[in-house]
Parts: structure tokens; C-alpha cells; sequence
């Protein structure tokens, strides 16, 4: 079994040692993500999925594509064990569906990508077969997890099999080795979810309204627009009434919210300030004003703080967490360090989203969502502005991976 996401091979070893919380995610969902491979398909001998069983698994448009690619449906990670007697009748439906060849061969992949810590959880009728003493149990919930970056709680897959069997008694590895059947050599998706744990951030002195402000008053910008002189006029007279708003704004809260709260108020401030410029100068002008402003944020930025954005792009749990592992494995660049220049730093910064936005494009959305993008910013402009948006950490709601 091999990963669709890898780390930058210039990452230096780490311990595996999670960082972050995972957790199974519903059987359901373990079968739909599954079943969405290709390879997969082919792997079981099945070309079409029933669409009565892609009614039961509740996931039609996951799988009903033949790429693989995700439902924009997010997925709902489980506060709770499996129930062992439903994960039992839906694979008995699946057999029913799929034939009992298949159905065995999808449960050997299902256990292979689990691996021994998740298959018991998953399946607490393995814990009984295998008779898991409480020291082997602790030896085993203690194994990072194959495939995934060690600062991910993961490590090498190969190796953890191994730490898998050897935990195992004789008897012990040659019914897990029969569960898990001949080895799969191509990708498999990760069944699991990273733990949302909830937190609050700080609420920025400015909000969008300092953003469209600074490409009001730009002069390349007011050309770009074809402003009148009365326009420009207005332009500068509303920018300083924007970035007056964002402070007014920014006293009424709390230095700290929850991140739910934070995003209500950027996304009414946002609303409030388009609405604004709108009115002050016109409709077309707003549209295209937003359009730079978006290519100039970029894609990650743009995901975090415009809930338009977010909206239209419509990334999968899937994706959101292929993101978060190609940041956090290093494969997306870094921003740049502060420098004495402020020119040679907008520099820097502007070419760090284009790089970040080439990757994300490539490797992560899918054409429809590139088109979604490439309208949402419309013709590109040849300006050289700089604006600031939230910096570029990981987009709300990641709580999906995959490998």
C-alpha cells in the first residue's frame, strides 16, 4: 500500500509521535471512501457500484464518478465506538450487493488500510478473535500510524506491520494476516479523522475592510478601474471610512473569539464592505475590485477568510485534509521571513502564492473547481499591489485526511 500524499524528502526524521487526535470515521464512510478508487473497483472485481448500495451508503455522488472523487457532502466524524451489529448488517448489504468474493476482498483492503489499532476499534469482534491481552492493547494503541509524516503520528508502513506482528502471538498473527489478505500494493485511502478540537483566535485590528481599502486609494488600481476624478475622489473618502469600520469593529469584541464567531464576523463585515463599495462607486467596479483582491490573497488565504470563496470552491473533507498534509509536510513552501526591504518582502510574498496556488491547483482541486477559481478572479490584472489577509494556516474546518 502506497500514499497518495508523500512528505518532502528533505524533512528531517522526527519521532512518531502524534501531534493531532485521530479518530475512525463512520463505517459508512469507510466503505464509500473505499469503493471511490478506481483500483479499488478493479481490485474487487466490481466495474459498477450498485446504485441500490450507493443509496445505503448514502454517498451517490462519491462514488458515482469515476475518478474518485470526493461527495461535496462533508463528513460527519463519529463521537462514538461503531455499533458492532449495524457495521455487521451493512456488510452483510454489501455482500448482498457486490457478491461474496468482492464483499470479502473489500473488508481485507478495509482491514489493510485500517491497520491493527484501528481495525480493533473498528471492529471490537477482532479484539474477541484475536484474544488481545490488556499489555498487547496498550502496545498496539502505542503504534504510530503507516504512512502518514511522523509529526502526523505516523511512520514508515512496512515497519509498522512488522511492530504489528511482532506484538501478535503465533496464533494470534495468522488469523490477522488471514483478515487482512494478500497485500495491496496500490493506494488506499486513510478511513480515519483528525479531532476537531475547538479554540479561539484573535481578532485581527482589520478586517476586509482595510484590504479593499488599500487597493482603493492605489493609483494603479483607481486606473485599472478607469475611475473619474469624482470617483477617485469618493474612492479615497470610503477607504478611510472602511478601515474606520474594521476598528470600530474590533473594539466591540473581545481580543479572542471562537473561530465560528471570528468567521461570522469577517464574512458580515466582508458583506457589509462590498455592499458599500457598491453604492458609493458602482456594481461592476465592487466585482472587480473583489476579483483583485482575490488574486492578490491567493487560494489558501482566500479559503480562510472569505467564506465565499470557500463556498464556491466546495472542497471535500478529502481535500481540506490533502491540504493540511501538504502543509504541514512541508511540500508547500513557506512564507517568507520579514526583511529591512518592504518592496523585495511584497515581492517575496507575491510570488509565495503563486507558487502555493499552482500547487493546490494541481494537486488538489479538480478542474471544475479550478474553472470556479479562475471566475472568482477574473481576467489577471497587471498590478503590483500588496495585501495583506489572514496569514495562511490551515483552512477551517480540516478534518479529513487521506494517504
Amino acid at each position: 500500500m502506497t500514499l497518495c500524499l508523500v512528505a518532502s524528502a528533505q524533512e528531517a526524521p522526527r519521532p512518531a509521535l502524534p501531534t493531532i487526535a485521530w479518530e475512525l470515521i463512520p463505517p459508512a464512510q469507510q466503505y464509500t471512501r473505499l469503493l471511490s478508487i478506481p483500483s479499488v473497483r478493479r481490485a474487487i472485481g466490481v466495474e459498477e457500484i450498485p446504485t441500490e448500495l450507493l443509496q445505503e451508503l448514502g454517498a451517490k455522488d462519491d462514488v458515482a464518478r469515476k475518478d474518485g472523487s470526493a461527495s461535496k457532502e462533508p463528513d460527519r466524524v463519529p463521537s462514538e465506538r461503531p455499533d458492532e451489529s449495524s457495521s455487521k448488517r451493512l456488510a452483510e448489504r454489501i455482500e448482498e450487493r457486490l457478491g461474496k468474493e468482492a464483499a470479502r476482498r473489500l473488508e481485507e483492503l478495509r482491514y489493510q488500510s485500517l491497520g491493527l489499532k484501528f481495525a480493533l476499534r473498528a471492529d471490537p469482534g477482532l479484539a474477541q478473535e484475536l484474544k488481545v491481552s490488556e499489555d498487547q492493547r496498550t502496545r498496539i494503541d502505542a503504534l504510530p500510524i503507516g504512512g502518514l509524516p511522523p509529526r502526523l503520528g505516523g511512520g514508515d508502513s512496512k515497519e509498522v506491520q512488522e511492530k504489528e506482528l511482532a506484538i501478535l502471538d503465533d496464533t494470534q498473527r495468522e488469523k490477522w494476516v488471514a483478515r487482512r489478505g494478500p497485500h495491496y500494493e496500490d493506494r488506499l485511502p486513510l478511513l480515519l479523522a483528525v479531532q476537531s478540537q475547538p479554540h479561539r483566535l484573535r481578532v485581527p485590528p482589520y478586517l476586509s475592510g482595510a484590504s479593499y481599502a488599500a487597493l482603493l486609494v492605489d493609483p494603479a488600481v483607481q486606473e485599472h478601474l478607469k475611475l473619474s476624478a469624482g470617483d477617485r475622489t469618493r474612492a479615497d473618502r470610503l477607504a478611510g471610512e472602511l478601515k474606520e469600520g474594521d476598528r470600530e469593529i474590533a473594539s466591540q469584541h473581545p481580543a479572542e473569539v471562537e473561530a465560528a464567531e471570528l468567521v461570522k464576523m469577517a464574512e458580515e463585515r466582508r458583506t457589509a464592505v462590498r455592499e458599500s463599495i457598491a453604492k458609493a462607486l458602482s456594481k461592476p467596479v465592487e466585482r472587480r475590485l473583489s476579483e483583485i483582491l482575490r488574486q492578490n490573497q491567493g487560494l489558501l488565504p482566500g479559503l480562510r477568510a472569505d467564506p465565499e470563496i470557500a463556498r464556491g470552491i466546495a472542497l471535500t473533507p478529502q481535500q481540506l485534509q490533502e491540504i493540511a498534509l501538504l502543509f504541514q509536510s512541508g511540500t508547500l513552501p513557506r512564507p517568507p521571513r520579514p526583511t529591512d526591504d518592504p518592496g523585495d518582502l511584497q515581492g517575496q510574498f507575491r510570488e509565495y502564492r503563486r507558487r502555493v496556488d499552482d500547487i493546490l491547483a494541481e494537486e488538489v482541486l479538480t478542474e471544475e473547481q479550478r474553472e470556479t477559481w479562475r471566475e472568482m478572479t477574473g481576467e489577471p490584472a497587471d498590478l503590483q499591489v500588496f495585501v495583506l489577509p489572514f496569514l495562511p494556516n490551515l483552512p477551517p474546518g480540516v478534518v479529513q485526511a487521506s494517504r
